[in-house]
């Protein structure tokens, strides 16, 4: 978090002490993380900032946002983010809810739904230019969500332990551009694709 300003650098370190409080009664992320292991997360949050591939255009929707990462870092990292948090725990929501007025954040929504249920929503379809995740699960089902919500160009950003590079490889090459890849400093591959234009998709299939 170096190449950021002090500001910044600032209110990352407090809302990662937030979460780290919270978290040893609400289980946000897991009852073992330190605090330690709390800010590396935040620090992880912010490197699509540092990315040069990295566009982070809005509106940017973070799916299972959690305790709120990686989507309330980037939003004290660029605070003209619009930024959407999707969690369906409501415990998890409340307390991101609480975060993001004592951090005193503008333009951010807090979501309370399941992903599958929001991505079958119309009025989502092709709303988000910036999709966002930390700990995918099923990478194939987060792909058809992210099919559905990015628009054109969009850019779909991922933090995901390193088979993401060879589960990536079979990635539908008519949707979605090559993808790129950065190694975090824990375990963790930041990934990003970026959903091609219809034109080029159109073009691809002749």
């Amino acid at each position: 978090m170096s190449t950021l300003s002090v500001n910044v650098n600032n209110s990352l370190n407090q809302y990662g002490y937030l979460v780290y409080i919270a978290n040893q009664k609400l289980n946000l992320v897991s009852r073992r993380s330190n605090l330690h292991d709390i800010m590396r997360q935040v620090e992880e949050a912010v490197l699509p900032m540092s990315w040069e591939v990295c566009k982070i255009k809005s509106p940017v929707l973070d799916i299972g946002t959690g305790a709120g990462i990686p989507g309330i870092p980037l939003k004290l990292a660029d605070t003209s983010l619009n930024m959407n948090l999707l969690e369906s725990n409501r415990r998890k929501c409340a307390f991101i809810t609480n975060t993001v007025s004592n951090l005193k954040l503008s333009n951010v929504s807090v979501i309370c739904s399941r992903a599958e249920v929001f991505a079958d929503n119309s009025e989502n379809t092709y709303r988000f230019m910036t999709v966002v995740s930390r700990g995918v699960g099923r990478l194939d089902q987060m792909l058809d969500w992210a099919e559905r919500l990015l628009a054109e160009r969009g850019e779909l950003i991922l933090w995901k332990d390193d088979s993401i590079r060879d589960e990536l490889a079979e990635i539908n090459r008519d949707i979605w551009e090559s993808p790129q890849f950065l190694k975090c400093q824990s375990q963790l591959t930041l990934a990003r694709v970026v959903r091609k234009s219809p034109t080029v998709m159109a073009s691809n299939r002749v």
